[in-house]
């Protein structure tokens, strides 16, 4: 399963975060047996290169949409509960 994942970072946040991201979709694939390759890039590029990209195109007319935004880590240690 491709899995493009967009960010608001700039690209050299990202190249830090790639391994991370590898290391989970491995561990993953190791468990459940679903491979995953992950894509990370930026909104911006995304946005930009959508219409030439064929691979973009086929992630605006084919995939699956999924938002996660990251809370605001608590400054007591505590858990934010929603």
């Amino acid at each position: 399963m491709d899995a493009m994942i967009l960010v608001d970072q700039p690209e050299r946040e990202i190249k830090k975060l790639e391994n991370d991201v590898y290391d989970i979709a491995f561990e993953i694939e190791m468990n459940a047996g679903i491979d995953i390759s992950p894509v990370i890039k930026s909104q911006a590029q995304y946005e930009h290169w959508v219409n030439v990209v064929p691979f973009y195109r086929n992630v605006r007319e084919e995939g699956v949409v999924a938002r996660f935004t990251q809370k605001p880590k608590s400054t007591t240690g505590a858990e934010m509960k929603e």
